[in-house]
C-alpha cells in the first residue's frame, strides 16, 4: 500500500482527491493541507495539485512580446 499526502489550496479539490485515491485498496491517504508544510512526512507519495489557469496566465504573459 502506498501512502498518500495531498497538497492543494482548495478544500473541495482536497476532498474529492481524498475520496477518490482513498477508494483504491492500493493507496492509503495519511495527509491533507492546504500547503506541503501542513502534510505528513510518513507519506510515500505526495500529490501537488496547482491551478492551472493560473500557470496558464502567467505563460501568456510572459509570451506576450515574443509574437511581434
Amino acid at each position: 500500500m502506498t501512502r498518500i499526502a495531498i497538497v492543494a489550496e482548495s478544500e473541495e479539490i482536497r476532498a474529492a482527491l481524498a475520496s477518490a485515491l482513498g477508494a483504491s485498496a492500493a493507496f492509503e491517504i495519511v495527509s491533507v493541507g492546504a500547503s506541503a508544510a501542513e502534510v505528513s512526512s510518513a507519506a510515500d507519495v505526495i500529490v501537488n495539485v496547482r491551478d492551472a489557469t493560473t500557470s496558464i496566465r502567467a505563460k501568456r504573459g510572459a509570451n506576450a512580446g515574443a509574437e511581434s
